[in-house]
């Protein structure tokens, strides 16, 4: 396999990942009744989605380091170009909206540092200035690092999109199952600050 295009990540997981995805991951494994836990039973990492199967689970990491020459092994790894234009068009978007107060909240730490940093070099370089432009706008706009095992519900909404067939859903009341998880964030922020 002699893939020189420079976008390992694109181009690995449509090897991988056919049109149906058919890997049965633990949160697919409760869905079904087979399992209680979507948790990775390997590391622990919160939930067992394809992503984390494939490509962020230590042992698979350890697999692909083999596979990916070492000068692509960073945008193998991190996605970020892909949730810098999420963060970018969710601004865009919420400002078309005419929010005054947000708080966007981001699982990569790396991005949040780029974001808040003053000087952004590098390819994404661009990226970080539009969206780093939109905050300084917009006075009463935060970004702010959360772990993903924190915000349970921007990661169940990450997912939900996943399923759904339409390209943009604009919600204004939380589905049922949001509602729960909402309900659990709350009770695990609760006692964080106890």
């Amino acid at each position: 396999m002699v893939i020189d295009n420079g976008d390992w990540n694109l181009d690995l997981f449509r090897l991988w990942l056919p049109e149906e995805v058919r890997l049965l991951t633990n949160p697919e494994r409760v869905r079904r009744g087979i399992r209680q836990d979507t948790s990775c039973h390997l590391y622990g990492h919160l939930t067992e989605d394809i992503l984390h199967t494939l490509r962020d689970c230590s042992h698979a990491k350890e697999i692909w380091k083999q596979v990916i020459p070492s000068n692509h092994f960073d945008s193998f790894f991190v996605a970020a170009v892909a949730e810098l234009w999420g963060i970018l068009d969710g601004l865009i978007l919420i400002q078309k909206q005419g929010f005054v107060e947000v708080i966007i909240q981001s699982d990569n730490l790396k991005n949040v540092i780029s974001i808040c940093g003053s000087k952004p070099n590098g390819p994404k370089s661009s990226l970080i200035r539009r969206i780093q432009q939109i905050l300084a706008f917009e006075k009463k706009w935060f970004l702010n690092y959360v772990p993903r095992e924190s915000n349970l519900v921007a990661d169940a909404l990450a997912k939900m999109a996943l399923t759904r067939s339409e390209t943009l859903h604009m919600l204004e009341d939380p589905p049922l199952e949001i509602k729960e998880i909402m309900k659990e964030d709350c009770t695990l922020d609760n006692m964080s600050r106890n």
